[in-house]
């Protein structure tokens, strides 16, 4: 007795998903792919700007604003360069030592 059409569309689906499943998984996939990606470094990030909140004086902000339109980074420009010219490393004297 010959098989029906559908059954034989269903022996076909588990030849070919038995054929699938015995297949060798790429080296793209599972733990080649791990490999891979140590070999080659990373190229180094550059440092991302980091969002502060600033509540200041209405006139301060005036200030600041007529400072930005000239300045070609804008408001935040203006201001790491105030806090770059604030927090610039100063020299600090060597005490001296006491001569014995």
């Amino acid at each position: 007795m010959s098989m029906k059409k559908t059954d034989l569309y269903k022996a076909l689906a588990k030849k070919v998903g038995g054929q699938q499943k015995a297949e060798r998984t790429p080296e793209r996939f599972g733990k080649a792919a791990k490999a891979v990606a140590v070999e080659e470094p990373k190229a180094p990030a550059a440092p991302k700007p980091v969002q502060i909140t600033l509540r200041l004086p209405p006139a301060l902000v005036a200030q600041l604003r007529e400072q930005a339109l000239s300045h070609e980074d804008g408001i935040s420009g203006v201001v790491a360069d105030a806090l770059q010219k604030h927090f610039k490393p100063t020299r600090t004297r060597k005490k001296a030592e006491p001569e014995a």
